[in-house]
């Protein structure tokens, strides 16, 4: 509190010094000193002032809660001492709005004076509220033992099927138990699932082992039992579904056995498979497609090819003499491949030209995906999903301790992986926003899932392990 004496030069000498101590038996009480006092109502202190007989005066009410603060006078014979308070604080207070003044420890918001760090509408800062049923404790919310909070409220994720394992994961009608929201299996006994792919007409996969086949599933909501569409193929590995004809065209990747066979396929709507391209080495394996034209990975032989879908001629090989090239993914201009041994995920325009290097000094990288200008990536050794400007820049990483992630896919809201894990019961599928947060479990205990892919509101992967064709809810 500021103390301002106004007093005249001739008022001073004529004033003796008993004005000043003359009745004063408690030293905290100076004759023209003030103290703040609790006024009712808003106007939260007005002003107590010390009297010559060394008491206080009755607290002045009269212009607290005031932008200017509270002011009050008094005279002794010729002379005016003249007090005022401001809201800077002052003794066992501190400064608020408009002038009022709050204890120790306490902060004016609305109009009250609280505490942020117990209360729970102005929890940490005025204004800051806490999630129904939540306490503030030392100023941050905390919400009941096994929930969490999800936006204005506390939510038990292990059980509630809107906010499943995490805030907004919505099972879809389905229960939620133990974080989990149920699986649905859409094909058991697939011998070597790998390839993936979703579309309105609806799921397939491949299954090499002793099928050796392309199997689908036409309505995922209400499964019925799987149908082949190729049969008699050659280790068959990962798939992809093309946009470039009317109706929905499939490209396979038929790895080869021994440099014998090894082909990409295609295969228009419900007509008979055909080459896309053959190759005289076997190693084929991972396929992508944008407008016109189907990329994919010779891993063995370390190149990367382009062929136009529509009008299939003489395939392109967009580059070569690559260490061990894993995984591919397009967008409308460029496309995108990791190198597992060489540790570095690369670009290139799809008519060809020079790579280019956008991440480097990787723990070989396995599964990528490309959306809105940026491409996302799974590292093996490292376990972490990591992301990349898709130009090049730092690599920002989105998630951490994974166990072998290996397929990845993104949407507009969050990139997607399989964990192949370490045992036959310990893959997981999860899922990350694309700016980074906390990752939720979509399913738990898989036999070494796979491969992956996306509709609106489902996640579909294959099971190497367990030779199985799951969905669940995104």
């Amino acid at each position: 509190m500021r103390i301002l004496f106004a007093l005249g030069g001739a008022a001073f000498a004529s004033l003796s010094a008993a004005a000043f101590v003359s009745g004063c038996t408690d030293s905290a009480c100076t004759e023209g000193r003030q103290i703040s006092c609790a006024c009712p109502g808003a106007k939260l202190t007005g002003v107590q002032l010390c009297q010559a007989d060394g008491t206080y005066g009755a607290c002045d009410c009269s212009a607290s809660g005031e932008g200017g603060g509270a002011a009050t006078s008094t005279t002794t014979g010729t002379t005016t001492s003249t007090t005022s308070t401001t809201s800077t604080g002052g003794a066992g207070g501190q400064g608020g709005e408009g002038g009022q003044m709050c204890p120790m420890g306490k902060e004016l918001c609305g109009g009250s004076c609280v505490d942020t760090l117990t209360d729970e509408k102005h929890c940490g800062a005025c204004e800051t509220a806490c999630p129904e049923t939540a306490s503030c404790t030392k100023g941050a919310c905390v919400c009941p033992p096994n929930q969490v909070a999800c936006g204005d409220k506390c939510v038990a994720i292990l059980t509630d099927a809107t906010n499943c394992g995490g805030c907004g994961h919505d099972c879809l009608g389905g229960m939620c138990a133990s974080g989990l929201c149920p699986l649905s299996q859409l094909a058991t006994g697939q011998e070597e699932a790998y390839g993936i792919a979703v579309d309105a007409t609806g799921v397939y996969w491949t299954s090499a082992g002793v099928n050796q086949k392309v199997m689908r599933v036409s309505d995922p909501a209400t499964p019925s039992a799987p149908e082949t569409i190729a049969s008699a193929q050659y280790l068959p590995r990962e798939l992809a579904i093309s946009t470039a004809n009317p109706s929905t065209t499939l490209v396979w990747a038929n790895h080869g056995i021994m440099d014998t066979n090894a082909s990409i396929k295609i295969l228009v709507a419900s007509g008979m498979p055909a080459d896309l391209a053959a190759s005289a080495k076997d190693g084929l394996w991972s396929v992508a497609t944008e407008g016109d034209f189907a990329f994919w990975l010779n891993r063995t032989e370390g190149e990367l090819w382009r062929e136009n879908v529509k009008t299939p001629g003489t395939p392109l090989k967009l580059a070569s003499s690559l260490s061990t090239p894993f995984d591919v993914a397009t967008d409308a201009a460029y496309v995108y491949w990791t190198d597992y041994s060489a540790g570095d995920v690369r670009r290139i325009l799809h008519g060809g030209g020079m790579q280019q290097i956008i991440a480097k000094d990787l723990a070989a990288p396995t599964g990528v995906a490309a959306r809105d200008n940026f491409v996302y990536f799974a590292t093996d050794t490292s376990g972490e999903v990591s992301r990349v400007a898709a130009a090049g820049g730092k690599v920002e990483v989105l998630a951490t301790a994974q166990s072998h992630p290996t397929s990845v896919a993104v949407d507009a809201s969050f990139v997607y992986w399989t964990n192949h894990g370490t045992t036959d019961a310990d893959g997981t599928v999860m899922k990350a926003p694309i700016g980074g947060g906390k990752s939720i479990v979509l399913a738990a205990a898989q036999n070494k899932p796979l491969q992956l892919a996306l509709d609106a509101t489902h996640v579909y992967f294959s099971t190497l392990g367990g030779k199985t064709i799951v969905r669940v809810a995104k």
